[in-house]
């Protein structure tokens, strides 16, 4: 079945993105590294609405998100379409309940995880299509 799923890529003014590693309870992807903050919609709800739920409840933060694109992403374990928002914010980020670890990073020390294969599968997807895109293609961040 499939389900969707919203990211947010929190970027602060310095260029430097939210990046966590989560925790090893989690169902899917237990211990890999994700950007920002996500998680799925729930029914009834619009993906703007569980963008904005899922960074108060992971970050403790409340930013207006603003979409940027969705990914359809199958695995042999599930199938769902990641709705990818990005937000700007500068402060400090409460994280620690939701995540094993979190801070900013800078791209460089993004693509090294991605490098070393650290990323959940679906981040590293989205990570680039927005790199690619938005960071270094015509779309600006």
């Amino acid at each position: 079945m499939e389900s969707d799923k919203v990211v947010i890529i929190v970027q602060n003014s310095s260029g430097k993105l939210f990046v966590h590693q989560r925790s090893a309870d989690k169902e899917t992807f237990p211990l890999p590294y994700g950007l920002g903050a996500g998680g799925h919609v729930e029914s009834g709800e619009k993906p703007i609405q569980a963008a904005k739920r899922e960074l108060k409840e992971e970050l403790g933060i409340g930013p207006e998100p603003e979409s940027l694109f969705s990914i359809r992403f199958e695995s042999n374990e599930f199938k769902h379409i990641v709705h990818v928002f990005k937000a700007l914010y500068n402060g400090g980020v409460d994280s620690s309940e939701e995540f094993k670890w979190g801070r900013w990073m800078n791209i460089e020390e993004i693509d090294r995880l991605v490098d070393d294969n650290k990323l959940c599968p679906d981040t590293k997807i989205l990570y680039e299509k927005w790199k690619n895109e938005y960071l270094y293609g015509n779309n600006n961040f």
